[in-house]
C-alpha cells in the first residue's frame, strides 16, 4: 500500500496565519484519514529488516521544531549481535506544540570514501530502521525531555565492513494535525565484521604553545616611564596555567593518557621561559606602573607536570625556534630577516635547557600551519633536521589518491631529499575543533569514524597517519581525553610515534612544494616585515659598538624580540603583533640612547677656532656596563669651508671621556655643525642624540691666504716689470737736437757721439 504523502513545509501558527473556515473543519478529519494510514501502513509497528520502510521520517527540509542532542552512543566498538543504544535530550525550540512524540534509529548503506563521510549524508530514503517508539511526554514550546532509544545492529542493516550513517529521528504530530520529521541527530556508526588484520597507525603532534605576554626588554614605556625587564603585559597566563585553564589542560590530559599513547609534545621556549620567570614574583603592567602578578603557583605547578610530561615513556620533545616565529614570512621576506632562523633554534633549545633537561629531541621543522615554500626549506636545510612538517597545501598530491595514503613524504633539498610528514587535514579539524557544537559525544564520533574509515579503505594495507591540531587549539578536556584512548584502544586505531612516521614508506604521488594560496593572507604583513628588518639592521649595527661575548650577553634579549614580534601568534592577531613590533622600535631606540656626546651648556656651544686647524673638544658618555667603539663625528649643516674628521675612540663602562675632533677651517666666520657619534661599522648607526654646536674661526684659511699671496705675486710682478722699462730706457740713444725747440736754461741734451763720429 502507497503511502501517504506528508506535508513538506512547516505550518504556520494561526496567530501569525490565519487557516480558512472549510480547513479547519477538514483538519481534524485529514488527521483520522492520516493516522489510518499510517496503522494500515505499519508505522508504528515492528518492522523487519528486509521491508526497510521509510515513513514520514523522510522528509528532512524545513527548520526542526525539536533539537536533538545525543550524550551517550554505545557501545564505540559494534559487533554483529551489538544492540545500538542512543541517549540524550529532545528540546522544543519552536512556538508551537509537539504532540505524542516518537524516536527511532535509522542507517543507510556503507560509506564508500571520507569525502562522504566530511559531508555527513543523511541515511537515504527506504533504508534499515527499527520500530518508532513512543515517548511520554508531549513537547511545549521551549520544554525538553529525555530519551533512550534502542535498535539491534542486524536490524540496522550493520552486516558488512564500513562506516554507515545514522540518524536518530524524532516524529510529531503538529498543531494542525499533520505528522512530520520534527527533529533529527546525524552521526555514523563504524562496524567491521572481524579485526582488521591492519589498523591505521596514529602520531600526535601535541602543540604547547602560547603567545608571547612579556615587553620587549628596556622598554621605554610612555614619555617618560621605563619598564623594568620582564615585566607582563598581562596576566593572561596566570589562567590559561591553572588546571582548568588552556594550557593546563594540554599538559594533564596528555600526562595522565593511556599508556600505550605516543605522543610529540611541541613546545615554544619563549612560553616555558616566560613561565619560568612566573615562579617567582613577577609585576604586570598597569597603566604606567605596575601590580603583582596572579600565577606564581600556577606557573610552579605546571612547570613541574611539564617535566614529569617530558620524562614520560612514549613521548617524545620537539623544541620549536625562540617564539615559534613566521617562518614562512620571515624566509621570504627582507634581507636579513632568514638569518634569524638558525640562531632562533639555537636560541630555542639553550633557553629551555636552562630551565629542564631535554634529552634527544626530535628536530622536526614545524611552520605555521604547515606552510612551507622553497625559501623556507632552503633555510631549514642547513638545521639538521630529522625531518618537517608540511601541510597538504604546500605538499599537494598529484591526483586524488583512494586509499588514504602514509603520511611520510620526501623534499629535494640542497642536493639532497628532507622527510617530511604531511598531517591529516581532516583529522585536524576535527580535533581542534573549539567548539563542539554537535556535543561531546557525536564530536568523538566523528573522530572515531574518521579513522574507521582510513582502516575500512583498506583493511589489509596498514597506513601512517599524522593528527597536528592548530598551534594554540582549546577543547574539551573530556574530548581530548577520549579522542587519545580511541586512538590506541579501537581496533582499527593504533597508537605510533611521529619519528616512525617519518621512517614509514613512502605511498603518497606528491606534487614540488609550492608556496601555499593562502599564505599572504595569513602570515605577517609585509608592512610588519619591512619594520622589522630596519629593527634587524639597527641592532646588527649596534652590535659593532661591542666585543663579541658583550654582544651575546647585552643584545641576546633583543634579538629574542626580533622573534617575539615576528611570532606566528600575530597571525590571528595582528593588531597585538603590530603593538609588539612597536615596543621593539622604542626598546632598540633606548638601546642607542645609552651612548651618547654630553651636550654642553647653552654659553658653551660656542667654539672660537684660533688657527686653521685646530680641536674641537667634546664629551662622549657611556651608560652600559661594558666598554663601546664608536665613532665621534662632527658634520657641519651647509656650510661651505668646515670640515671634522671622524675620530674612533673606546669608551669605559659607565664612564665620560673627552675627545679632540680635528678640525679644520677653510675661512674665517661663523659655522653651524652637529656632534654626534655612530657605530664603527655597518651603516653607521646614529647613537644618541646629536647636539648643535656654533664654531667661530678667525683664523685665515686657505682660501684667504690664496687670495692674499695672489696678490702680492700680482704686485711683485708689476714692480719688476716697472723697473724693466726704466732700466731700458736709460739705454736708449738720445734724440737729436731739434734747433726750432727751444730748452729751458741749464737744460740741454747731452749729446753722445756715435762711434762712427769719433772715428772720424
Amino acid at each position: 500500500m502507497n503511502r501517504p504523502r506528508t506535508p513538506q513545509r512547516r505550518i504556520q501558527s494561526p496567530r501569525r496565519s490565519p487557516v480558512p473556515r472549510h480547513r479547519s473543519v477538514l483538519a481534524p478529519v485529514v488527521g483520522v484519514v492520516v493516522g489510518a494510514l499510517v496503522v494500515a501502513a505499519g508505522w508504528v509497528g515492528p518492522t523487519p529488516a528486509s521491508a526497510q520502510p521509510g515513513g514520514v521520517d523522510n522528509l528532512t527540509s524545513g527548520p526542526k521544531q525539536v533539537r536533538v542532542t545525543v550524550d551517550q552512543l554505545n557501545p564505540k566498538l559494534i559487533k554483529a549481535d551489538s544492540t545500538i543504544t542512543a541517549t540524550g535530550t529532545l528540546t522544543n525550540v519552536s512556538a508551537h506544540k509537539v504532540t505524542s512524540p516518537q524516536i527511532r534509529l535509522q542507517t543507510g548503506t556503507p560509506l564508500t570514501d571520507r569525502s562522504q563521510l566530511t559531508a555527513n549524508p543523511p541515511p537515504e530514503a527506504g533504508a534499515y530502521s527499527c520500530t518508532f517508539k513512543d515517548l511520554p511526554h508531549d513537547l511545549v514550546p521551549g520544554q525538553s525531555q529525555n530519551y533512550t532509544v534502542s535498535c539491534p545492529a542486524s536490524t540496522l542493516g550493520l552486516t558488512a565492513t564500513g562506516v554507515y550513517p545514522l540518524t536518530v529521528n524524532v516524529n510529531g504530530t503538529l498543531f494542525d494535525g499533520t505528522t512530520a520529521r520534527v527533529g533529527e541527530a546525524d552521526t555514523s556508526l563504524p562496524f567491521f565484521t572481524q579485526k582488521p588484520a591492519a589498523p591505521t597507525k596514529v602520531s600526535w603532534l601535541w602543540p604547547i604553545i602560547d603567545r608571547p605576554h612579556q615587553f620587549t626588554p628596556g622598554l621605554l614605556y610612555g614619555a617618560s616611564h621605563r619598564l623594568p625587564s620582564g615585566v607582563f603585559r598581562d596576566d593572561a597566563l596566570a589562567s590559561s596555567l591553572k588546571a582548568t585553564g588552556r594550557l593546563g589542560r594540554l599538559v594533564s590530559t596528555a600526562l595522565f593518557a593511556p599508556k600505550d599513547v605516543q605522543l610529540t609534545i611541541v613546545l615554544d621556549p619563549e612560553l616555558i621561559s616566560e613561565v619560568a620567570a612566573m615562579r617567582s614574583s613577577y609585576q604586570v603592567a598597569n597603566g604606567s606602573a605596575t601590580v603583582a602578578g596572579t600565577g606564581s603557583r600556577a606557573a610552579r605547578d605546571w612547570l613541574t607536570r611539564l617535566e614529569r610530561l617530558t620524562k614520560r615513556p612514549g613521548v617524545t620533545v620537539d623544541v620549536l625556534p625562540y617564539a615559534d616565529p613566521d617562518l614562512l614570512a620571515l624566509a621570504d621576506g627582507p634581507v636579513g630577516l632568514s638569518a634569524r632562523i638558525g640562531p632562533a633554534y639555537e636560541q630555542g633549545l639553550s633557553a629551555i635547557r636552562k630551565i629542564m633537561p631535554i634529552n634527544n629531541p626530535l628536530a622536526l621543522a614545524w611552520p605555521a600551519d604547515g606552510q612551507l615554500d622553497n625559501n623556507t626549506l632552503y633555510t631549514l636545510a642547513g638545521q639538521s633536521l630529522a625531518g618537517v612538517v608540511a601541510s597538504s597545501d604546500s605538499l599537494p598530491l598529484t591526483q586524488s589518491q583512494t586509499p588514504t595514503p602514509n603520511a611520510a613524504a620526501s623534499i629535494p633539498a640542497q642536493g639532497t631529499t628532507l622527510r617530511a610528514v604531511v598531517p591529516d587535514s581532516q583529522l585536524g579539524k576535527v580535533v581542534g575543533i573549539p567548539r563542539l557544537t554537535k556535543g561531546l559525544r557525536l564530536s568523538e564520533q566523528e573522530f572515531i569514524s574518521e579513522l574507521a574509515m582510513i582502516t575500512a579503505e583498506a583493511p589489509s594495507n596498514a597506513r601512517s597517519i599524522v593528527i597536528a591540531p592548530p598551534r594554540r587549539w582549546a577543547t574539551s578536556p573530556s574530548y581530548l581525553k577520549a579522542m587519545l584512548e580511541d586512538s590506541t584502544s579501537l581496533p582499527w586505531a593504533q597508537s605510533t610515534s611521529v619519528s616512525d612516521t617519518l621512517a614509514a614508506p613512502i605511498t603518497a604521488q606528491r606534487g614540488a612544494l609550492q608556496h601555499p594560496a593562502n599564505a599572504s593572507r595569513n602570515q605577517v604583513t609585509q608592512t610588519q616585515l619591512s619594520t622589522l628588518s630596519g629593527d634587524l639592521g639597527s641592532l646588527n649595527s649596534f652590535s659593532s659598538t661591542l666585543s663579541n661575548q658583550d654582544a651575546d650577553t647585552l643584545l641576546t634579549p633583543y634579538y629574542k624580540a626580533i622573534l617575539t614580534a615576528s611570532s606566528s601568534a600575530w597571525r590571528s592577531d595582528q593588531p597585538l603583533g603590530e603593538s609588539f613590533l612597536r615596543d621593539l622600535g622604542q626598546a632598540i631606540a633606548g638601546l642607542q640612547s645609552r651612548v651618547y656626546v654630553v651636550a654642553p651648556s647653552t654659553k658653551q656651544r660656542s667654539y672660537t677656532l684660533a688657527s686653521s686647524s685646530s680641536p674641537l673638544v667634546l664629551t662622549v658618555a657611556n651608560t652600559f656596563n661594558v666598554p663601546v667603539k664608536v665613532l665621534v663625528q662632527v658634520i657641519p649643516r651647509g656650510s661651505a669651508g668646515f670640515r671634522a674628521s671622524s675620530v674612533p675612540v673606546t669608551i669605559a663602562p659607565n664612564s665620560r671621556q673627552t675627545v679632540k675632533v680635528p678640525a679644520h677651517v677653510e675661512r674665517s666666520g661663523s659655522f653651524s655643525v652637529m656632534a654626534g657619534i655612530t657605530t664603527p661599522q655597518g651603516s653607521g648607526q646614529v647613537l644618541g642624540q646629536q647636539v648643535q654646536l656654533k664654531v667661530r674661526s678667525t683664523a685665515y684659511g686657505v682660501v684667504t691666504l690664496g687670495i692674499t699671496g695672489g696678490a702680492f705675486a700680482l704686485l711683485l710682478l708689476l714692480v719688476m716689470l716697472r723697473l724693466y722699462r726704466r732700466i731700458r730706457a736709460s739705454r736708449r740713444p738720445p734724440e737729436p737736437h731739434d734747433p726750432s725747440v727751444e730748452y729751458p736754461t741749464g737744460e740741454y741734451p747731452t749729446l753722445t757721439r756715435h762711434r762712427s763720429d769719433a772715428a772720424s
